[in-house]
């Protein structure tokens, strides 16, 4: 009889833990080194510094903390599994970076759950009257900006975030969760974190419910990139949108709410009959060689 190989020991969670931690850190201490960094240029006052609204409407400051903060965020993702020799198979492949696993209407799909997402719950969060923070602050802020601004903004602020947050909270934290833990508390550990990091408690809420759709995105997959590539283009709309004073029917009432849900669970629904049925077509190729 062959004997029988001993089972894979599970992955190890602590790196998870030091990067996830470094990451909050890094990405804390580089926004703060910006901030003060303009503060002096522009000489601000302590009053700026504590109101946030004034402090986006400083010129470039948005575009510059956003480069910084991204920047670190890529740095833990990269930086974790080489440190730790987490990657034995390779960096992309740890980090689930799979590109030839994207279809077009995946993408397609997984971009308008995501807008579905924004749609229905900036109408929820209306109707509810508590409708702010950081995210109105942020939609003044965009559009005072010029063309020129915006389109240089857009590339930390839409491509950067997709990637960087990505490859951290999808890549480097949901790929190693799920495999510990399971899909369901990986999955959503991962959302939680992802939630966590934008600092406020609307905006964090949003987003943990983005990261919960993308994270099963990514588990059905194998692979962040489709939720790169929707998270990229969802920032890159919402801060056109806002540049352009764009409202959309419905953005502020019950209208919203059901047109994003409904939206949602179409897009959703659809997802997953196309997951179901390139699994099952996997499954029925022959292996070659077998009688």
């Amino acid at each position: 009889m062959t004997p029988r190989e001993p089972p894979l020991a599970p992955p190890p969670v602590w790196p998870l833990a030091v990067g996830a931690l470094t990451a909050l850190v890094l990405y804390t201490v580089a926004s703060a080194v910006m901030t003060f960094a303009f503060a002096i240029a522009y000489r601000l006052s302590m009053a700026d510094l504590v109101s946030p609204a004034k402090l986006l409407a400083v010129p470039g400051l948005l575009t510059a903390t956003l480069f910084a903060g991204e920047g670190m965020l890529l740095l833990v993702a990269l930086g974790v599994p080489l440190v730790f020799s987490d990657a034995p198979r390779g960096l992309a492949e740890r980090l689930g970076w799979r590109p030839s696993r994207v279809h077009l209407l995946d993408v397609m799909l997984l971009t308008l759950a995501v807008l579905a997402i924004g749609h229905a719950s900036q109408a929820a969060a209306t109707m509810a009257g508590v409708w702010g923070g950081s995210l109105k602050d942020l939609d003044t802020a965009v559009r005072t900006l010029s063309p020129l601004a915006l389109v240089v903004l857009l590339v930390p602020g839409a491509l950067g975030a997709g990637l960087c947050e990505e490859l951290l909270c999808r890549g480097l934290l949901q790929t190693r969760l799920t495999e510990r833990f399971g899909p369901v508390r990986g999955i959503g550990a991962a959302a939680l974190y992802f939630g966590f990091l934008h600092m406020d408690p609307l905006h964090s809420t949003f987003a943990f419910l983005l990261g919960v759709l993308i994270g099963w995105a990514a588990w059905r997959t194998g692979s962040i990139v489709t939720g790169v590539v929707a998270h990229a283009i969802n920032n890159a709309i919402s801060f056109i949108m806002s540049w352009a004073a764009v409202e959309v029917p419905g953005s502020a009432d019950w209208r919203g709410l059901v047109s994003g849900v409904l939206v949602l669970g179409l897009c959703a629904g659809a997802l997953g009959f196309i997951w179901n049925r390139r699994a099952s077509l996997v499954a029925e190729v022959p292996v070659v060689g077998s009688p």
